[in-house]
């Protein structure tokens, strides 16, 4: 299938005629939680999975929406992995150049937003004990249906925004936020955790990441410089139709 390189400008920097068509601005960033703005917890899914007696190769969240709603089997399942999050919070750190991204985002008027499948009290938390000096709007949870890997909210954040998928980048550590974002026609920054190489190749040679960083302080100097990213004509396209569909 035949490639395209997209040229992202540098932030600031506006379209004039001279660009050509693959040529776009990068205006707004929406970023996962857990492993990109705070530092990942290893033990947390598995310990998950085994509350709710499901194997890894299940979805934590498919699994609960799929019990009848508020049934015994949902409520307890719900309130299990609430509670394991909860016990996460108070080991909650923030990733190494966080506050170094967030800083230029907002002295340079940059549009951001969470979009996480964690329930809204950790992230309540993570806003008001690490982050309080810096505003995220929206802040989507897994409240929002359907949650990541479909690209609906991303979509949905976009309109709100006013801004065309296409100029904004999903940043995550995970598949769900990769696929997310590709169906949502975005650009694709995966964050390589430590111990987390296997699942950024895996990532890459599935063709859902468009650019990878150490840590999300690398991000800057991508919104400065600008950025080129390679996509299958047929990965245009299929954004291009997700990024039309309704919220």
């Amino acid at each position: 299938m035949p490639h395209t390189h997209i040229t992202h400008l540098p932030l600031g920097q506006s379209l004039d005629p001279t660009h050509p068509p693959t040529t776009r601005p990068l205006r707004a960033l929406v970023f996962d939680m857990d492993g990109t703005l705070n530092l990942p917890s290893y033990a947390m899914f598995p310990r998950m999975r085994a509350a709710l007696g499901i194997t890894p190769e299940i979805d934590i969240l498919a699994h609960i929406n799929s019990l009848p709603p508020r049934s015994d089997a949902y409520n307890h399942a719900s309130a299990a992995i609430a509670a394991i999050e909860r016990e996460e919070i108070a080991s909650m750190q923030l990733q190494p150049g966080a506050l170094t991204l967030l800083d230029f985002c907002k002295r340079k008027g940059v549009p951001k937003a969470i979009l996480t499948r964690n329930n809204p009290e950790p992230v309540a938390h993570l806003l008001a004990n690490l982050l309080s000096a810096h505003a995220f709007d929206p802040v989507i949870t897994r409240e929002f249906l359907p949650p990541k890997p479909e690209p609906a909210a991303l979509i949905h954040i976009a309109q709100m925004w006013g801004i065309p998928t296409r100029e904004v980048a999903m940043v995550g550590d995970g598949r769900d936020d990769m696929v997310c974002g590709r169906k949502a026609g975005a650009v694709t920054i995966m964050v390589e955790n430590e111990g987390q190489e296997d699942r950024v190749r895996e990532c890459e040679q599935l063709g859902l990441v468009d650019l990878t960083v150490k840590e999300v302080g690398e991000i800057v100097e991508l919104l400065e410089k600008g950025f080129v990213i390679t996509r299958t004509v047929g990965e245009e396209e299929e954004g291009a139709r997700d990024a039309k569909s309704p919220s």
